[in-house]
């Protein structure tokens, strides 16, 4: 059902772009949330690849609107950082995930959004096999995004499988079988709840 949905998003999605762009120009404040709401339904549906696009010039146009010190412009990193995991793009995310935890550590602290971005820098070392730091940012996120589910909207369970799986493939890479065997079970648990 929500495939159904996210399907007949797309298509508006890319015309209010289109639209955007034709009448009113990048300069609509519109236009940012527009590229950003199709960069989601398009990661949603399993196309990081073509979500990619969408989300850098969200994050564009966030950075000149806002400014890189801002947390809306925290929020566009996050959605880029969403679809850059999938692709394996980790050297790359690591300096835009690293902005998006300074802004959301100082400025929403206890929110389930800073814990959000501890994992995907956390993602983002593991990816490049920076263990020791990659160990205590996805423990610490994972940790602080269970403890605020109730904070999270519904849908929006960001990082969770990709954190699970970069913990397991870290303590397979370091040789601690007990713990991936522990993070492994977590992963199974929580791809069950999910179906």
């Amino acid at each position: 059902r929500g495939t159904d949905r996210r399907a007949e998003a797309e298509p508006l999605l890319r015309e209010a772009v289109t639209i955007h762009r034709k009448l009113l120009g990048d300069e609509d404040p519109a236009m940012v949330d527009s590229l950003y709401l199709l960069g989601v339904v398009l990661c949603k549906a399993g196309r990081p690849a073509e979500a990619e696009p969408p989300f850098r010039e969200a994050l564009d146009l966030a950075k000149t609107r806002f400014g890189e010190d801002s947390l809306e412009f925290s929020r566009y990193a996050g959605g880029l950082s969403s679809a850059l995991i999938p692709q394996e793009k980790f050297a790359e995310l690591e300096p835009l995930a690293r902005r998006c935890l300074e802004i959301r550590q100082r400025e929403i602290p206890d929110s389930w959004l800073a814990y959000n971005a501890r994992l995907a820098l956390g993602c983002s070392l593991q990816g490049q096999k920076k263990h020791e730091e990659a160990e205590r940012w996805l423990l610490s996120g994972y940790e602080g995004v269970k403890e605020r589910e109730h904070q999270i909207p519904a849908g929006g369970r960001p990082f969770l499988p990709e954190a699970l799986r970069a913990l397991v493939q870290l303590y397979d890479q370091t040789d601690r079988p007990d713990e991936a065997a522990r993070w492994r079970q977590q992963l199974a648990e929580l791809e069950s709840a999910v179906r």
